[in-house]
């Protein structure tokens, strides 16, 4: 069981799903039109694309929450670097944990990425390629959002039928596939949503080279900064 949460996190929670939910349902109330059926493949193909970027952007997050900074790091630390690292030395406790702990931090990350889905959404079967745009963003943003949720799944020991359905066909992370990151030196598949990225990212090593070339990057020793030139005293009239 994780430590007592604060109640500021709690109300940043609960805000932030509101916010996450009004903005979607602003979206879907703004589409005015449906698209030509000659679309569906693009639009499909955008969808597939966007889920594909929700699976990237949760190894991203994983791996930099994982790897760098700390609990201490000033608001990111206690409200998500934290419950990463905790999630180490207890795998199950996610499964313990609330629908709006699991999903706050990511209703707060996606209000900005939604409010743009609104501005599509009225052009949304009018013109090709703002439509394409907002099925692949909606597609990421229902990726984004329900990673938390996907991931305490792969730690659950029976699942959810829904949840094994999505495990069969690839659309959510397996236990099988997620147990490689639970490793001891926790190094590899750092993508949560449905694993895609894990396989060709670990076989080139891409996170251990990351990480190498910032903390290489980090220790860097900086220039000195030039020195300033003075500048010329104003001349006596």
């Amino acid at each position: 069981m994780s430590a007592r949460r604060s109640a500021w996190l709690i109300a940043l929670d609960w805000c932030s799903l509101a916010a996450a939910f009004a903005l979607t349902a602003l979206a879907f109330a703004r589409v005015d039109a449906l698209p030509p059926l000659a679309w569906a493949p693009l639009l499909a193909l955008a969808a597939a694309l966007g889920w594909a970027c929700a699976d990237l952007a949760s190894g991203i997050v994983h791996f930099l929450c994982d790897r760098l900074g700390s609990e201490q790091t000033p608001l990111l630390g206690p409200a998500v670097i934290r419950p990463f690292r905790e999630h180490h030395l207890a795998p199950r406790a996610i499964t313990e944990h609330g629908f709006a702990e699991l999903s706050g931090n990511s209703a707060l990350a996606l209000t900005p990425v939604l409010a743009v889905g609104t501005e599509l959404a009225p052009l949304f079967g009018e013109a090709l390629l703002p439509s394409a745009l907002f099925s692949w963003l909606m597609s990421a943003s229902v990726g984004l959002f329900t990673t938390n949720q996907i991931h305490r799944w792969a730690h659950m020991t029976r699942a959810p039928r829904l949840a094994r359905a999505l495990q069969r066909v690839g659309l959510a992370i397996s236990a099988e596939a997620h147990a490689r990151h639970h490793s001891a030196s926790h190094d590899r598949a750092f993508c949560i949503t449905n694993g895609w990225w894990n396989g060709p990212l670990d076989r080139v090593q891409a996170w251990s080279r990351v990480e190498r070339w910032l903390r290489g990057a980090a220790a860097a020793p900086r220039a000195p900064a030039p020195p300033c030139e003075r500048m010329p005293s104003a001349e006596r009239a």
